[in-house]
């Protein structure tokens, strides 16, 4: 358990009243959750082809061996689990599919829910500094402990943080009015608070503004079935023989987890039911 000193949790708290009904809240939806149920997903041995695929770019990939000199910087790279900060980073295979997702998916709205040492929004702002165009807002409530002091974000290169805006608090708290004011979305990345309520609204916000043929991406999806309702449900094409495609990714460093990807189809639906009717 990381360690929070009276004094830093009184200053914090006093500083930012704000983000201590937000951790409230946070501590009372943990609370409410049920018992963590494991779901077992099948598995993409061939992500990264189907990644490329639903995309349509091309295999092999370049981009993936530039991911490869991005991800091995000592400020980005993934470290051991048992560090009270590297416990929170994205699985390597995570920022790979952000990575060339991004990159493929030429985004100009990207957004992302939690950052921790930030190694997925990292990979994300390589893509965009790779494009030359895009931007990333990405919400984090970092954590209180003292291992925290200064290392939030740390794995962000200073020179990719033009195209980046951190918002500091929960998703509840800024997320609706974010998407409100962007409008619309090409990528949205889940990797903040996993409760099933969290992710269920995270998801339902995001996926309304996703524009047709932008890209979802969910962090843990195996705790809860929020991530494969949103699959199942968020489909109207079915009448029409259009599927969503979503792909489950095994992450190496968190044996049992996976992490989604989900395309929102590229089409007018409204049109094609109608005339398929």
């Amino acid at each position: 358990m990381t360690r929070v000193s009276l004094r830093a949790l009184v200053e914090t708290l006093a500083r930012e009243r704000w983000a201590a009904v937000d951790r409230l809240r946070v501590r009372i939806e943990v609370s409410q959750e049920q018992p963590a149920r494991i779901f077992l997903l099948p598995t993409a041995g061939e992500w990264l082809e189907i990644v490329h695929s639903c995309l349509g770019a091309p295999l092999p990939c370049p981009e993936c061996e530039a991911f490869a000199a991005i991800s091995s910087h000592r400020s980005v790279a993934v470290g051991p689990r048992s560090a009270p900060t590297h416990a929170h980073d994205g699985d390597p295979l995570l920022a790979l599919a952000a990575f060339v997702t991004a990159f493929h998916l030429r985004p100009r709205r990207v957004v992302e829910t939690g950052v921790a040492r930030g190694v997925t929004t990292a990979a994300i702002l390589a893509a965009l500094a790779r494009l030359g165009g895009g931007h990333l807002w990405s919400v984090d409530l970092p954590p209180l402990s003292r291992e925290w002091a200064g290392r939030v974000a740390e794995a962000v290169p200073f020179g990719l943080r033009d195209r980046w805006t951190y918002l500091r608090g929960t998703s509840r708290r800024h997320l609706p009015g974010l998407i409100s004011e962007l409008g619309e979305l090409d990528m949205f990345v889940h990797d903040s608070l996993h409760t099933e309520a969290n992710i269920r609204m995270e998801l339902g916000l995001a996926w309304r503004a996703l524009r047709p043929g932008g890209v979802v991406i969910a962090d843990d999806i195996q705790s809860s079935p929020a991530f494969v309702d949103l699959s199942r449900d968020a489909s109207p094409l079915r009448s029409v023989g259009i599927e969503n495609r979503m792909l489950v990714v095994g992450e190496p460093s968190k044996p049992g987890a996976a992490f989604g990807l989900l395309v929102k189809p590229a089409v007018d639906w409204y049109g094609a039911e109608n005339r398929a009717g």
